[in-house]
C-alpha cells in the first residue's frame, strides 16, 4: 500500500524554505541581536557652536544605508527572514561570531526594483529579484536548484531604505540563511563561510525534514539532524518565473503522481511505502518559490 500525506498551500509566515549546510557542530540556534543604540554624549564634551542668526542654517541630510559587501555576516530576525525579506539591512559582524545569516550577492536595481524598494515593499522586491537571488544562491552554496530546495537554505533581500532609494543607492542584497525549526522560526547558526557548503562532505546535515502531519502545514519541517519522521528526497520544478499560479488542485494532482514514482525510486522499492509532497502558496508563488518538494518516510 502507498499512503500519501497531503499538505495543501499555507500562509507565506509559515511556509517559506529551502535549504542549508555546515557541520553538525554549528547547528545550534541563533536568536537576533537589536541594534546598539547610540553612544550618548558625555556632558564633559563641548557642545558644537551654535549658528550665527544672520547665517542660514544647514540643510539636513538623509544619511545613506553601508551598501554590503559579499561574504559579510550578519544577524537576521528570523520572522522578518521567513517572511521574504524586510528590506532592513543589518551592521555586519565579524564571521567567526554568532551569525545567522552572510550576504552572497550584490546587485544594482532596474527601475521595477527600486519603485517596489522606494514603497517598503519586500515581496515585490524579492519577486523581482527571485531569479538572480536563486541563481547565485545555488552558485554560492555549491549546488543545483534542486539541492537547494530540497536544503533548509532560503534567502533575504536588503536594499536602501524607501527615502534613501536613487542614483546613489541603487543596490539590493542577497543574504542566505537556514532554518532549524519552522515551530518558532528558529535560525541556525552559520559557519564562518557557507560558500561551496552544498558540496561538501556535510550537506546532508543541511536537507530539509518532516516530523509528520503534512495536514497540519509546514510547522513540522526542521533541519534533518533533529529528529523526524520523513525526509526531503525530490524536488519537482514547476514552472518558469513568469508563469502564472495553477492552483492548488493543479499542484496537487500533479505532485502525487510525481512524487510517487520519485519517492519509489529513491526508496528502490516495489513494496509499500508512505510519502507526502508539499508545493508554494499563492504568495510563495508570487515571491518565486516554484519547487514542489516530495518526502520519503524514514522512520515510523
Amino acid at each position: 500500500m502507498v499512503e500519501i500525506w497531503r499538505r495543501g498551500a499555507a500562509t507565506l509566515a509559515v511556509v517559506l524554505m529551502v535549504g542549508g549546510c555546515g557541520a553538525a557542530a554549528d547547528l545550534v540556534e541563533s536568536e537576533p541581536t537589536t541594534e546598539p543604540s547610540p553612544t550618548e554624549t558625555s556632558p564633559t564634551e563641548p557642545s558644537p557652536t551654535e549658528p550665527s542668526p544672520t547665517e542660514p542654517s544647514p540643510t539636513p541630510t538623509q544619511p545613506v544605508a553601508a551598501e554590503p559587501k559579499v561574504g559579510e555576516c550578519r544577524r537576521t530576525n528570523p520572522f522578518l527572514s521567513a517572511l521574504g525579506g524586510s528590506l532592513e539591512v543589518r551592521k555586519p559582524v565579524p564571521c567567526r561570531d554568532t551569525h545567522n545569516a552572510q550576504t552572497y550577492f550584490v546587485g544594482l536595481m532596474n527601475e521595477a526594483m527600486q519603485a517596489a524598494a522606494r514603497r517598503g515593499n519586500a515581496n515585490g522586491l524579492r519577486a523581482e529579484v527571485a531569479g538572480i537571488c536563486g541563481r547565485k544562491l545555488s552558485e554560492w552554496l555549491g549546488g543545483s536548484g534542486e539541492d537547494v530546495a530540497l536544503s533548509v537554505f532560503d534567502y533575504i533581500v536588503g536594499a536602501p531604505g524607501p527615502d534613501e532609494v536613487g542614483a546613489d543607492a541603487r543596490w539590493f542584497s542577497c543574504d542566505a540563511y537556514a532554518i532549524r525549526a519552522m515551530n518558532g522560526l528558529k535560525l541556525i547558526a552559520l559557519p564562518p563561510d557557507t560558500r561551496g557548503i552544498l558540496n561538501s562532505r556535510q550537506a546532508d546535515d543541511w536537507t530539509q525534514c518532516n516530523r509528520g502531519g503534512f495536514g497540519s502545514g509546514t510547522s513540522n519541517i526542521v533541519v534533518c539532524t533533529r529528529g523526524h519522521a520523513y525526509r526531503a528526497v525530490a524536488g519537482v520544478h514547476l514552472d518558469s518565473l513568469d508563469a502564472k499560479y495553477p492552483g492548488s488542485n493543479n499542484l496537487d494532482s500533479r505532485l502525487e503522481s510525481e512524487c510517487s514514482g520519485r519517492v519509489r525510486a529513491y526508496l528502490n522499492t516495489s513494496g509499500s511505502f508512505n510519502y507526502g509532497f508539499t508545493w508554494p502558496s499563492r504568495q510563495q508563488w508570487n515571491t518565486g518559490d516554484r519547487w514542489g518538494i516530495c518526502y520519503a518516510q524514514t522512520s515510523s
